[in-house]
């Protein structure tokens, strides 16, 4: 039988780097939407 072993040092990584990657993407799109023109969106009608 397989004993499971908790081990806190991985859960630290792993949240460690889904954090990190959330963070890195998330700015991303906000640095690539908010450098977009705004004129071509405003004069769109």
């Amino acid at each position: 039988m397989l004993a499971l072993v908790f081990a806190p040092d991985v859960v630290a990584l792993v949240l460690a780097i889904a954090l990190g990657l959330a963070l890195l993407l998330g700015f991303w799109g906000s640095w690539y939407a908010l450098g977009a023109k705004a004129a071509p969106y405003l004069r769109n009608e």
